[in-house]
């Protein structure tokens, strides 16, 4: 992994963080001042002055709220080494603080794991290629550049934060009580706070879940407990918006972001500009499988993954950047990912074992090319760049192109932004930041061990109650 920042959205999602732990205010002067936040590109108000004065933030808070525990923990190593003597910084504008979130983000993608892994052995617990499913719909998709080179962004928390709605669904499907309505209303809230178009995610439980209130007043109960537990969580990000730009609904990019005349639908799948199937032909598989493979059993979950799907291609069709800026792939579908592999792992055989693995090899080597600079982030490289000539051209490159990813200084603050807007962030010793990996490492695997005995009881009641 490395020190990967690019303005403005990095610097976005880092002043939510920095502004609610260091200054209490959704105030972000003085972190746009140093995290060297934009005003406007490409028609979008980032930083902009809002109606209320305040400078606007087009990101949600969610992603930021994820990463606090560890912006915390950054907070009290970096005053360990002030007491210590060492020349660090405690204000929040520290390398120290990047890579809390880098933590934070790691953490969101390993819990995501276990969890998509969970939902896809709830819904098929004798598959054969369930791992390699999981394994497929994370590597396959754009997911790997935002875990490794960009982890400032907020697609791993999204990507979590959306397992943890399909893992409580597919969990309880054969067990829908109130209770669990108002859980999957928490997990749909805090999904939106990472990214609004998450709430589009409801339609998973509600599909596939809500079939299962066969009285109409347990029904009515249950809706509910999922939309007030929903609106609650999804609360402070209304109240932020109220101070920030004084409405309680808000498009935060400005009025001119969305465009829903739909006019970029096709492009946003088809094109080489970072279009969904041509930089992730893995879906192509995916929608095979929903159409052919679909039976009574299965019909309400391929139903509830094909309605997400449409949502988010109509989410994804309306704003004026629909190639979503510097990017590498749809990256904006890698929220996709936990529905990805519950299709995936229907495929069975020996053939799908090896399309799955071709599937990941493949965005795995396009990964590799944008890591190293063999393909650009920005603007349209064409089907002969994407997957032409010039792919074939980097295949015997691979090996070099990994020991450069391995030799690049992994403290190194890589910036990727406009002319003029340098962050202002001081770098802090390698020997905090080596610190705080560890301390990660040594909370994780507590978790992990925590975790595994948790789990292994719970299917243990399981088995007791079933039998």
């Amino acid at each position: 992994a490395q020190f990967h920042y690019l303005i403005p959205d990095s610097a976005g999602y880092l002043s939510w963080g920095r502004s609610l732990l260091w200054d209490g205010d959704v105030d972000f002067t003085n972190e746009y001042r140093a995290f060297g936040m934009i005003e406007a590109g490409a028609g979008i108000r980032f930083g902009s002055e809002t109606p209320t004065g305040a400078p606007g933030n087009p990101f949600g808070m969610g992603t930021a709220l994820m990463w606090m525990p560890f912006l915390m923990l950054s907070l009290c190593v970096s005053h360990v080494f002030l007491w210590f003597g060492q020349n660090v910084g405690t204000d929040g504008f520290t390398t120290g603080t990047l890579f809390a979130a880098h933590l934070g983000s790691w953490t969101c993608v390993l819990i995501g794991v276990v969890l998509v892994d969970a939902a896809v052995r709830a819904w098929r617990p004798r598959g054969t290629n369930n791992r390699l499913a999981v394994a497929t719909a994370c590597l396959a998709m754009p997911l790997p550049y935002y875990v490794w080179q960009l982890p400032s962004y907020s697609h791993a928390a999204s990507m979590c934060t959306v397992a943890a709605v399909v893992f409580l669904t597919m969990q309880n499907r054969e067990n829908a009580t109130v209770r669990i309505a108002a859980w999957l209303g928490i997990a749909v809230g805090f999904a939106g706070l990472v990214r609004m178009q998450n709430l589009a995610f409801a339609w998973f439980p509600l599909c596939v879940l809500f079939g299962e209130y066969r009285r109409q007043r347990r029904l009515v109960a249950a809706l509910s407990a999922f939309s007030l537990s929903c609106l609650l969580v999804f609360l402070p990000q209304l109240v932020a918006w109220r101070a920030l730009y004084g409405a309680w609904l808000q498009v935060p990019q400005g009025s001119d972001f969305l465009s829903f005349t739909w006019s970029s639908a096709a492009q946003v799948l088809g094109s080489t500009r970072h279009g969904l199937v041509p930089t992730a032909p893995v879906v192509l598989v995916a929608a095979w499988l929903v159409l052919r493979r679909v039976t009574p059993q299965s019909g309400r979950v391929a139903g509830a993954i094909a309605g997400c799907f449409l949502l988010k291609w109509l989410a994804n069709a309306v704003p004026v950047d629909w190639w979503a800026g510097w990017s590498f792939g749809a990256r904006r579908f890698c929220n996709l990912v936990p529905l990805l592999a519950l299709t995936l792992a229907v495929w069975e055989g020996r053939w799908a074992r090896i399309g799955l693995v071709s599937l990941l090899a493949l965005n795995v080597v396009q990964w590799l090319r944008v890591a190293t600079g063999n393909l650009s982030g920005e603007g349209d490289p064409g089907w002969n760049g994407l997957w032409g000539s010039e792919f074939l051209a980097f295949l015997p490159k691979l090996p070099e192109a990994i020991f450069d990813l391995l030799q690049t200084p992994w403290g190194r603050l890589s910036v990727i932004a406009q002319p003029g807007t340098a962050p202002q962030i001081r770098p802090d010793p390698l020997a905090l930041l080596l610190l705080l990996f560890v301390l990660w490492v040594v909370v994780l695997l507590g978790l992990a061990h925590v975790g595994s005995r948790l789990l292994a009881a719970g299917s243990a009641r399981t088995g007791n109650s079933r039998g």
